[in-house]
């Protein structure tokens, strides 16, 4: 992929971030769901993560974390090493992640999921040591995290979109 169109891309991955987390700040409480928060930008990590293969993915993690920090009080730091973390354990993985199915997308975004909470509540707890918030916030996360799982496979189509590569031009200009 050429610098350009990485640039491109994340710029408006940026951009679909900015109004989920709009759209999940300002009109899901109006509709009376308050304690419902989806994190999409977890689901972005996980894509870009499973998708690119760049040094520069940990910048792009910070980039993500801190434009979602604007909207939550949750730390961009702790999402920022969780997301580097599983860029990690999925950089070795990737020639086995086949997201064919919409099972398997969804399946292996869950599991994701678990890894990145796991990270995140040891780091909580080190900075806290208070287990029994750790206990709170997971039956606040599952809930959640299922459901972001399940939306995955047409999150991931729509980032797709958003990342693929113009194979015709590239021809073209070879």
């Amino acid at each position: 992929m050429k610098i350009g169109k990485i640039i491109t891309s994340f710029l408006l991955t940026i951009l679909l971030l900015l109004i989920l987390e709009i759209v999940t700040t300002a009109f899901f409480p109006a509709i009376g769901l308050n304690k419902y928060r989806p994190t999409f930008n977890i689901l972005i990590i996980l894509f870009l993560a499973i998708k690119l293969e760049t040094p520069i993915l940990p910048i792009f993690i910070l980039i993500v974390q801190l434009f979602h920090s604007a909207f939550t009080i949750e730390g961009w730091a702790f999402g920022t090493f969780a997301g580097v973390i599983i860029c990690m354990i999925v950089g070795p993985l990737k020639h086995m992640l086949h997201l064919s199915t919409p099972l398997i997308t969804i399946l292996i975004v869950e599991l994701l999921q678990i890894v990145w909470f796991i990270v995140e509540s040891v780091l909580l707890f080190f900075r806290l040591d208070k287990f029994s918030f750790i206990i709170e916030r997971f039956w606040l996360f599952l809930p959640e995290s299922i459901i972001i799982a399940i939306c995955s496979p047409l999150f991931f189509k729509l980032l797709d979109m958003i990342w693929k590569e113009d194979k015709d031009r590239m021809e073209v200009g070879a």
